[in-house]
This record gives C-alpha cells, sequence and structure tokens, in this order.
C-alpha cells in the first residue's frame, strides 16, 4: 500500500501546481475533475497489478452425474440489401452505405456432461443445416460414464502467491540441494475434466496411470464433501527436508491440497513421510504421516485408503481470508509502478494544459473573452 500513497502524493499534486499557476484560467470545477480522473487512473492501474498477483487456480473434484445431448435452434442476424444512401449536393454531399438486417436459420448440437462441480461442455456444432441433427456422438460423449471422477480449476484470490517471503524463506543451499528434483504443480486438467497428480521424481513406481486413476476415484466424494485435492509424489531421497524445498517451489500449494511426500531410495521401502497442506487440523496430518509410514512398503490400496480414512475424519480445508492481512504488504511490479506514474503526470500535465487553453466549463463565452 505504501507504493499507491506514494503514487498518488507524486502525481495528485500536479493539478494543484498548475491551478496555482494560472489561478484565473484554471477553474475549481476543473481542477476536481483533473484530480478526480488522475486519481481513478493511477489507482485503477495499481490495484489491476495487484488483483493480478493475487490470481490463482485451485482443483476442484467431484464426480459425474449425468450427460445429455441436446438439439437446438436460433435465428442469426446479418446485413443485406445493402445500398449507399447520399444526401446533400457538391461538395456538400455525404454518403454512406446502409443495411437491412435478414435473418438465417442455424441448428446446434450440443453434447454435454454434468456433474458434482458443475457442468462441462464435451462438444458443440452449429450449422446451417438440419442435417447437423444427424451427427453420431463424438467419441468422448460416448465413452463419458456416470460415476467417472472428474476435476475442474477454479478461480480464487492468493494472497500468499502475491507476497511468498512473508510465509516462505527460502534456504539458498536446500533448494541448490535439490534442484532438478521439484516436479511442476499438478494443476493441468486434460480431456475436459482429466488431472494427474500423483507424481513420481526418480522413484520406479509402477503402474502410475492406474495411482492417478484410483486417486481421482478416491477423490470423488472427498471433493464435494472434504473440499480437498490430495496430491501424492514419490522422491527418491532419504533426506526428510525436502519438503521445505516443495513447499517453497509450491509455496505450501493451494488452500485445498493435502499433498503426500515419500521418500524412497530403495523402492518399495519407505524411508520417510510427510503431510503438507494449509489446513489447521494438524491431528490429522501426523496421523496420516505415520500411518502410511507404518506400512513400511509403497502399497497403493493402502495408501489411498489411508488418505481417504484420515481425510474424512479429521480434515480441514483452511480459508484465504485467513491471509487476507498479507494483503497490506502486496506491492506491484516496478515495471507497473512506473507506469501508473507515467500516466498519472501526463495526464494531470495534459488536462492541466487542455483546461488552460479551452475553458470547458465557460464555453458559452466567445473564446476571445475567456
Amino acid at each position: 500500500m505504501e507504493t499507491w500513497y506514494a503514487l498518488l502524493l507524486f502525481t495528485l499534486p500536479i493539478p494543484w501546481i498548475a491551478k496555482l499557476i494560472w489561478p484565473h484560467k484554471i477553474k475549481w470545477p476543473e481542477l476536481a475533475t483533473t484530480v478526480a480522473i488522475n486519481f481513478i487512473l493511477v489507482s485503477g492501474l495499481y490495484f489491476a497489478g495487484t488483483a493480478g498477483m493475487t490470481a490463482d487456480r485451485e482443483i476442484w473434484n467431484g464426480e459425474i452425474t449425468g450427460k445429455a445431448r441436446t438439439h437446438g435452434h436460433y435465428l442469426r442476424p446479418y446485413p443485406c440489401n445493402c445500398r449507399t444512401v447520399c444526401s446533400g449536393s457538391g461538395q456538400n454531399q455525404t454518403c454512406s452505405t446502409v443495411c437491412d438486417t435478414c435473418y438465417e436459420d442455424r441448428y446446434t448440437v450440443n453434447w454435454s456432461a454434468q456433474s458434482t462441480i458443475g457442468d462441462f461442455t464435451l462438444e458443440h456444432l452449429d450449422r446451417g443445416s438440419r442435417s447437423v441433427y444427424n451427427t453420431p456422438d463424438p467419441a468422448r460423449y460416448t465413452s463419458t460414464r456416470v460415476g467417472d471422477p472428474c476435476s475442474r480449476a477454479h478461480g480464487f484470490t492468493n494472497y500468499i502467491k502475491a507476497v511468498p517471503e512473508s510465509l516462505f524463506h527460502a534456504n539458498p543451499t536446500l533448494m541448490q540441494q535439490f534442484a532438478g528434483m521439484i516436479p511442476e504443480y499438478p494443476g493441468k486438467i486434460y480431456d475436459f475434466y482429466n488431472i494427474d497428480r500423483v507424481l513420481s521424481v526418480g522413484v520406479p513406481v509402477p503402474e502410475m496411470a492406474i495411482w492417478n486413476r484410483e486417486l481421482a476415484k478416491t477423490l470423488r466424494k472427498l471433493g464435494p464433501a472434504k473440499q480437498a485435492n490430495a496430491i501424492v509424489v514419490f522422491v527418491k531421497t532419504n533426506d526428510p527436508g525436502y519438503i521445505h524445498a516443495l513447499e517453497r517451489a509450491w509455496l505450501g500449494g493451494k488452500k485445498n491440497d493435502i499433498i503426500v511426500v515419500i521418500g524412497s531410495t530403495s523402492y518399495p521401502k519407505i524411508d520417510w513421510v510427510n503431510v503438507s497442506s494449509w489446513s489447521k487440523a494438524e491431528l490429522f496430518k501426523v496421523q496420516l504421516r505415520d500411518d502410511i509410514l507404518t506400512l513400511g512398503e509403497i502399497k497403493r490400496t493402502e495408501i489411498l485408503q489411508l488418505v481417504d480414512k484420515h481425510t474424512t475424519a479429521g480434515y480441514i480445508r483452511r480459508n484465504m481470508s485467513d491471509f487476507e492481512y498479507l494483503k497490506d504488504e502486496i506491492e506491484p511490479p516496478m515495471w507497473l509502478t512506473i507506469l501508473a506514474a507515467l500516466v498519472g503526470i501526463l495526464f494531470s500535465l495534459g488536462a492541466s494544459f487542455f483546461f488552460y487553453r479551452e475553458d470547458p466549463f465557460n464555453s458559452n463565452l466567445p473564446r476571445y473573452y475567456r
């Protein structure tokens, strides 16, 4: 917020200085107009920049509850019967093109799937012929089944993303130690509503596709019931400090994430386990960690059952409002600050000069007498 105050203190005095220089040329309404518009411009750029810094997406999970093929029809307007119409004569003649509005029939087919987290459009056709109604169902629509797990990205305001230094203090040695071992955050949706969130860093875990499919099935009910998104990371290191490097790189994950990290230097042996989540339910994290560690070996069914069991029993999603206190620390990037300052200065100078020359608030008088 200090930058915003500095921008206003830097740009708002300019109209007042112009008023002092030309006290009779710049009227009070003109001064007020310049100050008000300058305030809106500078503040708009500043807060647009901070809003962009806090924009983030989390993954919502649910299941398909139905699907539908719907046929539709509408009239689409288009210009027709265009002609040139002229008025006046000689050098004063002006011509323009005038068109009527006609309408054409359009026929649509929409294939969609319904779910506990909203509807998905799988395919849409819009044609000028009724024959579109005879189009066979696409393969993706045919393969969609009621009960399939599904996911979608949902936007939210993430204050942590804008000022990570407030909560994460990077250890350069730690980050260097695990350089190249931090996977990309699994937030990419593919094939309309699928996502892979079981990751392996150097651990030869077989059947990763089955891991991902089974975890997605686990989240069908946990998603709507607990607003949770679980991620499992296998990493080939015996150093539990890896979790801190991952948290720094992922900024702790999203507010609904449960990140289970399993260290294994010799698959399937489990060397260590840690659970990272913004949830305040510390007992939930400790119990989930200890029960997975007790398994001794990486076992898909047992691990996913434990995620389901402990999330159902003890997970409580944390609200981002708990971090709203960070808002005052958010500052836009330097380039945007400079842009906002230039816009404020140039507008104030331009508007002041315009009011000095034109005096629009007294435009009823000939310019000679102003």
